[in-house]
C-alpha cells in the first residue's frame, strides 16, 4: 500500500519530513513543474514532492509533456522574462546560491519565475 500524500509505500512514507521541510518561494516567484503524464502517480517520481514542500498559497502549476496545449504553456513560460529552468546535472546551480545571488543584486526587474 502506498501513502496518498507522498505516493512512498506507507513502510517508508516521508511526509513527516516534507512537513519538517517546508519552505518558501521568493516574493512574487512562481514554479512550474514539467513532467511526463506517465510518471503522474509513479513513487519515484520527486517532482510531486515539490508542491507538500511550499506554501499551498503560492503559484505552482504543472505542465506535462506530450500534450500539444501543454506544450504551448511552456512556451508561454518560457517566454516569461527572469524564468529560470532548473534541472538536476553535474553543472547545475544550486537554488540556495541562486537565491543568495539574486539578493545581492538591486534591480527593479521582475521576480523570477521558477521552472
Amino acid at each position: 500500500r502506498r501513502c496518498l500524500k507522498c505516493w512512498m509505500r506507507q513502510c517508508v512514507c516521508i511526509c513527516d519530513r516534507l512537513e519538517e521541510n517546508k519552505s518558501e518561494l521568493p516574493s512574487g516567484a512562481s514554479l512550474t513543474i514539467f513532467m511526463h503524464p506517465g510518471e503522474m502517480f509513479q513513487g519515484s517520481n520527486t517532482g510531486h514532492l515539490i508542491p507538500p514542500l511550499l506554501d499551498p498559497r503560492e503559484c505552482i502549476r504543472t505542465i506535462y509533456f506530450g500534450v500539444e496545449s501543454e506544450h504551448k504553456r511552456l512556451a508561454e513560460v518560457l517566454s516569461l522574462p527572469n524564468t529560470l529552468v532548473l534541472y538536476p546535472s553535474p553543472d547545475a546551480v544550486d537554488l540556495s546560491d541562486l537565491c543568495k545571488a539574486a539578493a545581492a543584486f538591486d534591480t527593479a526587474a521582475s521576480e523570477p519565475s521558477y521552472l
